[in-house]
């Protein structure tokens, strides 16, 4: 394919390219290697939208992603994996691509991997692009780890050209906490393909039957990792209650992680062992969805999570609480509710709510799928992505011949 493409006059203009990393699984996680997380899956539905005669796409990959073999249909991957948290030998190969192909603009997420990358984009001479899908100050990390990352996170967002939130929230946030100025900060809310998350293309049958749940149960499901972070123990409180009025109730728990071994201590503790399935990592979300009367998101901290919209894609009303960007994504009463966190009995009656109505819930399920096709699709959020990418370039071809 060419280097060039046609500009408005007639005139060839030179393809901007962006240099992309993200992180993945490494092993001595808690996490499986087939964990596919938010940023993973936002980052590949950018590539596959992205307008190739304008851009090319590079991206360096941290780690293990079960997408690898998608992301290099959209992009070239180069050498990134580091072996250590400061790992040279990575960033020397990372530089040495940014050398070679003449990289215009490096976007990355995280704090280490950011400060680490921008340390390259600063030598070079590149436009830095950062996205943050949380504020720093409302990650749910241990107290140590938070003291480790601060410093990244501050010389980051200061060394950055512009920082992408995926929610006015998480713009807000920054600002007060960090003192960014926000003129600097841009905000690009998350997309979906829209095609993939149809329900009217998916066959319920199979995957109900996989998990053996019966034809007459109410499925209530969490797409969430198993951290402490994502507040599962709230929905099983919960669920001791649902299932006093809804006794045919399921709990299908998608995801994997470290706290499992407690949430099985749970669920034995309030004699929910019969009403819980744990399915754990899946690439069918769509499927699992399918067969849900709901999807529940009791978590604690959150940035923009993906699922939401997922969910509401396939006419699913949605229960979560009431944090960070969620109020952006879900009108309460319109297409879900918003629960205060850590409150069982709130988020027990709102379930209820949903499952004994059925008028109510295919009418969130209608409304959440219309506004997924006019706001938060694939294609609108790398069209805003092209636009500030267009942006910087010639910002920087600016000032470099001034």
């Amino acid at each position: 394919m060419s280097t060039f493409w046609k500009g408005l006059k007639g005139e060839r203009v030179k393809k901007i390219k962006v240099l992309w990393t993200v992180g993945a699984e490494r092993i001595g996680l808690d996490k499986p290697w087939d964990a596919i997380t938010g940023a993973q899956a936002t980052t590949l539905e950018i590539l596959r939208n992205i307008d190739t005669s304008r851009f090319s796409m590079y991206l360096a990959i941290d780690g293990y992603s079960p997408l690898e073999e998608e992301y290099k249909k959209h992009s070239k991957i180069v050498p990134f994996k580091t072996r250590w948290q400061f790992d040279n030998s990575a960033l020397n190969r990372l530089g040495a691509v940014i050398h070679k192909e003449r990289i215009d603009i490096i976007h990355t997420q995280g704090m280490r991997r950011a400060f680490l990358c921008f340390l390259l984009g600063q030598k070079a001479g590149l436009t830095k692009i950062l996205t943050r899908h949380s504020a720093f100050c409302d990650i749910y990390y241990p107290r140590l780890k938070k003291l480790v990352y601060d410093p990244f996170d501050r010389c980051s967002s200061k060394a950055t050209d512009v920082i992408i939130t995926v929610a006015e929230y998480v713009k807000r946030r920054i600002v007060e906490t960090r003192g960014i100025n926000p003129e600097k900060i841009r905000v690009i809310y998350n997309g979906i393909n829209a095609d993939r998350f149809d329900p009217d293309r998916i066959n319920p049958v199979p995957i109900r039957n996989s998990l053996c749940i019966p034809r007459d149960a109410k499925v209530v499901t969490t797409v969430a990792s198993l951290v402490e972070g994502k507040g599962h123990k709230y929905l099983f409180k919960a669920a001791v209650e649902i299932l006093k009025k809804i006794p045919n109730t399921i709990f299908l728990l998608v995801g994997d992680g470290y706290y499992k071994e407690r949430l099985k201590k749970i669920i034995k503790e309030y004699k929910l062992n019969r009403s819980v399935i744990f399915a754990g990592f899946r690439r069918d979300v769509e499927s699992i969805l399918k067969i849900s009367d709901m999807l529940v998101l009791p978590s604690l901290s959150e940035g923009f999570p993906i699922v939401i919209l997922e969910a509401m894609a396939m006419r699913n009303p949605v229960v979560a609480t009431n944090i960070s960007g969620i109020p952006e994504m879900v009108d309460e009463g319109k297409d879900g509710f918003l629960v205060s966190p850590r409150d069982s009995v709130e988020l027990a009656s709102r379930i209820c709510e949903i499952l004994k109505d059925k008028n109510l819930s295919d009418l969130m399920g209608k409304n959440g799928r219309m506004k997924i096709l006019e706001k938060f699709t694939g294609k609108r959020m790398s069209e805003n992505y092209e636009v500030l990418y267009s942006e910087f370039y010639q910002k920087k071809q600016r000032e470099r011949y001034e």
